[in-house]
């Protein structure tokens, strides 16, 4: 059985090392034929050498990646396989750890920067509390988190943004409407313990 451990630190990040237990053995899924024509693919955050594979199956169709800071290791040392993957990324949605883990940077601009440089053509960097960076290749635009009366966990908060957001760009929504509903979906999670779907 896989085993996640979350690690809360006092700053409000949370670390989440994985015990990939017989996980780490499983294999390929072919995709079934009735998705092949979906507007487009998200590859959740799984090992990078795994979203690899998964976009060489997907060639030719439009695709977001997600990140995780349990594979921040590889972020930091894998930089060629990071470049190929964001290569072939329509939208990335890393939160600023990580954005600065895979490229490098210590100033979160020039990271969205590097990352579109890279290939992503919509770079969406979440910043906890702070709300959300977006870079479109020429400018950035800053989004500030909802109110909140309290946040209770954070688990699973970005997940439900990328979530959000990509209902609506599936939809041919403008980007900040995108983002507005990222951040709808991010403050119900942030309500309640654990990871939970909404």
């Amino acid at each position: 059985t896989m085993h996640i451990y979350m690690i809360y630190h006092e700053d409000g990040s949370v670390d989440a090392p994985v015990d990939m237990g017989v996980a780490e053995k499983m294999g390929e899924t072919p995709i079934p034929t009735e998705y092949l024509d979906s507007r487009i693919f998200h590859i959740s955050p799984i090992p990078p050498e795994e979203q690899l594979k998964a976009i060489k199956r997907l060639k030719g169709k439009r695709i977001s990646i997600d990140f995780n800071p349990t594979y921040m290791e590889d972020y930091k040392t894998k930089r060629d396989l990071m470049k190929g993957i964001i290569s072939k990324a329509e939208i990335v949605f890393p939160n600023e750890r990580e954005a600065m883990a895979i490229t490098g940077e210590k100033d979160i601009k020039k990271a969205a920067e590097k990352l579109h440089e890279w290939g992503a053509k919509i770079v969406v960097i979440t910043l906890g509390e702070r709300g959300v960076l977006l870079y479109n290749g020429s400018t950035f635009k800053k989004f500030r988190a909802l109110p909140i009366k309290e946040i209770v966990d954070p688990t699973g908060a970005g997940d439900a943004f990328a979530g959000g957001f990509l209902a609506y760009y599936a939809k041919g929504k403008s980007l900040e409407e995108c983002i507005a509903q990222g951040l709808l979906r991010a403050r119900e999670v942030l309500k309640k313990k654990g990871s939970w779907s909404i």
